[in-house]
């Protein structure tokens, strides 16, 4: 079956119409497969489907969802889709799938939000959604290991463009869940969490440096372009206590962080 020949007859806006029907797990079905070749990924995701789509997740069709889930992360690996995707409520939905969902479906629900978040609007959306990060920090420890090495790759994404949202992260107790990863993952995994430790080591020293410096922080010396008036209010507390913890571990001489 020649699945651009299908697509360039029309054929989406027809399976749209039948996505509220009783047919819909055909037409997901179909949606699925022509969502599979990758030249057919942007002219989908502009069709609209998106958004039907997402709806489709919480379809009371285990076939339904799952098809849903796994055409959602093949229009995701294209990047102009992503904005479609956040704009529609896509975070919301897989966080909340996530809190339910096992093997694969948790898999593939997180690989959609890592690449979500490796744009600014998803990322901000991440972190803006009551749950999310804290069911991703969960994952780190309770998940397999694919899970485990994309919940660590996405908050990665997330705290090495925001320091708003390393602190967020930090907040949700992964450092034991890194540690353990670091050591006892898989290539990846052990890759992603070393480089996430990495990032809040190197946090810590920065705001160390600039809580003990008689001068002034200016926003060029500050991480993120933030100046320390602006954040040790609110983070200087935060900090403290981060700084505490982090160290019992920082001092070991068996660690070996990658580079970022």
């Amino acid at each position: 079956m020649n699945k651009a020949a299908i697509l360039a007859a029309g054929a989406v806006p027809l399976l749209l119409d039948l996505l509220d029907s009783e047919t819909s797990e055909a037409a997901v079905a179909v949606l699925l497969m022509l969502s599979s070749l990758e030249d057919n990924k942007a002219s989908i995701g502009a069709s609209g489907a998106i958004p039907p789509l997402i709806k489709l997740m919480d379809s009371e069709s285990n076939q339904c969802r799952q098809d849903a889930i796994n055409a959602l992360y093949n229009l995701s690996t294209f990047k102009g889709n992503r904005s479609y995707m956040v704009s529609a409520g896509a975070v919301s939905r897989l966080a909340h799938l996530l809190l339910v969902a096992e093997g694969d479906c948790t898999e593939k629900c997180l690989t959609i939000l890592y690449n979500l978040a490796s744009t600014e609007e998803g990322r901000a959306t991440i972190a803006d959604t009551e749950g999310c990060i804290g069911t991703i920090a969960d994952i780190l420890d309770t998940g397999t290991t694919i899970a485990q090495e994309q919940a660590a790759a996405s908050l990665l994404l997330l705290c090495t463009n925001s320091f708003e949202h390393s602190q967020m992260v930090l907040r949700e107790g992964v450092i034991p869940y890194l540690v353990t990863l670091s050591i006892n993952g898989s290539p990846r995994g052990r890759d992603k969490a070393q480089k996430l430790l990495q990032h809040f080591r190197e946090q810590r020293q920065q705001d160390v440096s600039c809580q003990s410096s008689t001068a002034v922080c200016t926003p060029q010396s500050s991480i993120y372009g933030e100046s320390l008036k602006e954040k040790k209010t609110t983070h200087r507390t935060t900090s403290k206590k981060i700084g505490r913890t982090l160290s019992l571990f920082w001092k070991s001489k068996s660690f070996a962080f990658y580079q970022c």
